[in-house]
């Protein structure tokens, strides 16, 4: 008996131990290392949304459903809404270190870098980051988006360009229903 209760104690101690070191904590776009993989999307759209929240920018918002356009002006904007579409397709997670494969070209003073994904299971499947000059923040940033299962198929194409506005253009196709085309241009007005 008196065997058991060192065993016992040794059991759960080796079981702390392990549980401690195993569970510790990187922030959901770093790796252990604390180092990016990825360009952050969530930092960059962050940083755009305060400064068109300082600026005070308006939008101008064209949108098509099926080919039937409407436009209106929108002049207290919610950007932490409008945005989130693009801050939802950052790619920056542990589980997707080898998930993307990274291509730069570089042309008469623009680079662009473009994130490609591996599995076609991922919702995110290509990201294009425009830079111009030695900027640090891209100038436009384009995102293709898949779902495909039996139920449904989505096909999003973003587009956010930082002085002008931007577009979300989604296919939607549900089982049994007919495919619906939905389009949203917005720009920004009083910049």
């Amino acid at each position: 008996m008196q065997r058991i209760i060192p065993f016992t104690f040794l059991v759960i101690l080796v079981g702390i131990i392990v549980f401690a070191t195993g569970c510790g904590s990187t922030s959901g776009n770093e790796t252990a290392s604390g180092n990016r993989l990825y360009f952050n999307l969530q930092s960059f759209f962050q940083s755009e949304i305060d400064r068109l929240t300082a600026q005070k920018t308006a939008l101008q918002k064209t949108v098509a459903l099926n080919g039937e356009t409407e436009t209106q002006q929108v002049p207290d904007v919610d950007w932490n809404k409008e945005l989130s579409l693009f801050m939802m397709s950052d790619i920056n997670k542990p589980a997707w270190t080898s998930k993307y494969t990274a291509d730069t070209l570089q042309q008469t003073g623009k680079t662009q870098i473009t994130y490609a994904a591996n599995d076609p299971a991922l919702r995110t499947q290509k990201i294009t980051l425009l830079f111009e000059g030695n900027a640090t923040t891209p100038a436009t940033v384009s995102i293709t988006n898949r779902v495909e299962n039996f139920i449904y198929q989505l096909s999003e194409n973003l587009i956010y360009q930082t002085q002008q506005g931007y577009e979300i253009n989604t296919t939607q196709k549900v089982t049994l229903m007919k495919q619906q085309q939905y389009g949203l241009k917005a720009v920004f007005t009083n910049l």
